[in-house]
């Protein structure tokens, strides 16, 4: 499989297809399916799992606020309850919080410490940016 197109320590993200392209509905036109792998010294998961086009976007935004001012919490939400990121800046530039992930959100639940510095998020952005060029949110 090629390089994932986002990576966030050991959680990696490749954009597989909009599956919905041909909908009526620009909500479900923005939909995107993705393999969504996490592998440590201790677990590997992997599953599919469906994003919005505008999770990424906000991501991206709450990483590029951070990254200017150096202060603030980055949030990946998602409305699919497979992927719960939340990081915190502190004022040494290092960035930690949690990870919560799953394929099967009312049976099972793998939590994870991230801890990156400010010094990955040029990159995290970038790879965002890439993401939304090849799958720009597509307006009514």
């Amino acid at each position: 499989m090629a390089d994932p197109d986002l990576t966030i320590e050991n959680l990696e993200l490749w954009v597989l297809d909009r599956p919905y392209l041909d909908s009526e509905l620009a909500w479900d036109r923005n939909w995107l399916d993705i393999k969504v792998k996490y592998k440590s010294e201790w677990s590997l998961i992997e599953f599919c799992m469906q994003i919005r086009v505008i999770e990424i976007q906000s991501f991206m935004e709450s990483c590029e606020t951070v990254n200017r001012l150096l202060d603030g919490e980055i949030q990946l939400e998602c409305l699919e309850s497979n992927i719960s990121l939340n990081l915190r800046i502190d004022k040494q530039g290092q960035i930690k919080g949690d990870l919560i992930i799953t394929q099967h959100p009312d049976i099972e639940k793998h939590e994870y410490e991230i801890n990156i510095d400010q010094s990955y998020l040029p990159d995290i952005i970038n790879q965002c940016k890439i993401i939304l060029n090849k799958y720009p949110n597509i307006m009514e």
